[in-house]
């Protein structure tokens, strides 16, 4: 290319040349010359790209942007370092041991690229190896569709599984909703909201794979649909009402379901094993009232299984209260239709005695693995929280967890837990 403009160079310069024994006029006329558009080709192309300039700002998180909003990188991450303590008449030591460990350690980037491209990369650290959460591409203002992603993400299943955990009211999601909902998988969705921002809904088609989102075999497909209204959208109310379908062929034809009542490590209290299937629906009904300091959510899961010699159904639910002591109240993300950030009042150690936000919290809990002769167990369970935040994203909790256990692969019993977690998380 530089070749051919350097001979459109010599060309345009000798065109330009006067005849021998002509006048040169006295005002000549300015020069449009095909030289003069060849040199100035030239002098760019040798000019460095100064690329694109991003403004940094730090808010609840670190954020750099370009100034017209076509690209936006979010830098991103998390460490939750948890503490539990066990006691029980009925289980052994396995069961009750205590134990201190990190929870969660992930590190990530998100954003959009040419105004319309998004992305997200994020992986979780864990005894020394590095495993993918989520990992897509895809692209926004697709008009009625919404957005379109590719890759390794969270299936649109329910409102509990799919707040991320560091805006939860407790340490662990409900044992109903670890037994029963759905986790990531790789699969592409569209996700887009209508009704003046009232209804949102996702649709995708999934994959079962294993962590580190890879599938190998020829089952596991999976369609996964989402909608959710706000049927109460006013200062300080709220009312969230959501349902979620997922028809699936499980991997391998094998299904499992399972849950513990307290921290994310040890044996599960109820336990399915691993069943025969080859067909699986799971549904969930879904909806929160907030009322300024004050929220009440309560979510029910049916899944049904069949083929291969089983016909099962196992169910759970779960109901949660909680209460912003110092005033501040829970925020909702509408495009998410999920928990968002929290912001108190007045951060600890503000320069004017603040002394964080405080909130109080208490769940029911019911999870049934038990039907068609399968004997996965039931479990009630009481939670009781505590959360102290320090900031917008330091926060200190505090879960007293009583777990009831009949049948399953540990027998029948009952289990205390007393957790506690540190959290950061920008």
């Amino acid at each position: 290319m530089r070749l051919l403009a350097a001979l459109l160079l010599l060309l345009a310069t000798a065109q330009a040349e006067e005849p021998p024994g002509e006048p040169q006029e006295e005002d000549p006329p300015p020069d449009t010359s095909l030289g003069k558009e060849v040199e100035k080709y030239l002098e760019e192309t040798e000019a460095p790209s100064s690329g694109i300039p991003l403004d940094g700002r730090w808010f609840h998180s670190l954020l750099f942007e370009s100034e017209d909003d076509a690209f936006l990188v979010h830098i991103r991450g998390r460490l939750l370092v948890d503490w539990y303590w066990a006691t029980s008449d009925d289980y052994d030591s396995t069961v009750t041991a205590d134990g201190v460990f990190v929870r969660q350690a992930r590190l990530g980037v998100q954003g959009h690229a040419y105004t319309n491209l998004i992305y997200m990369l994020e992986f979780e650290f864990n005894n020394g190896d590095a495993r993918v959460r989520d990992a897509f591409v895809g692209l926004r203002n697709l008009g009625p569709f919404g957005r379109l992603k590719f890759g390794h993400m969270r299936e649109p299943f329910g409102l509990d599984a799919t707040t991320p955990i560091p805006f939860h009211t407790f340490l662990y999601r409900a044992s109903s909703t670890r037994a029963l909902a759905l986790a990531r998988n790789p699969g592409v969705r569209l996700h887009n909201r209508t009704l003046g921002g009232r209804l949102t809904w996702w649709a995708g088609v999934f994959r079962d794979g294993d962590p580190t989102g890879t599938v190998v075999g020829n089952s596991g497909y999976a369609f996964t649909a989402k909608v959710t209204h706000l049927a109460i959208r006013e200062a300080g109310r709220l009312l969230h009402l959501g349902f979620s379908a997922s028809f699936r062929q499980p991997l391998e034809h094998t299904a499992r379901f399972g849950a513990r009542a307290g921290p994310g490590t040890g044996p599960q209290l109820v336990d399915t094993g691993s069943i025969p299937a080859d067909q699986a629906a799971a549904f969930a009904w879904a909806s929160a009232l907030r009322l300024r300091s004050f929220t009440l959510q309560a979510e029910a899961y049916l899944v049904h299984v069949s083929g291969l010699g089983t016909d099962a159904t196992f169910h759970g639910w779960y109901v949660m209260a909680s209460y912003w002591l110092t005033g501040e109240t829970a925020i909702y993300s509408e495009w998410n239709a999920v928990w968002d950030r929290v912001l108190p009042r007045r951060n600890l150690h503000d320069g004017s005695g603040g002394k964080g936000a405080w909130m109080l919290a208490l769940r029911f809990d019911r999870v049934d693995l038990t039907d068609g002769g399968i004997d996965g167990g039931e479990m009630d369970s009481f939670t009781f929280g505590v959360t102290w935040m320090w900031n917008p994203n330091t926060r200190v909790k505090l879960d007293l967890v009583y777990a009831d256990v009949t049948g399953g692969p540990l027998g029948t019993g009952t289990i205390w837990y007393m957790m506690t977690r540190f959290q950061f998380d920008f």
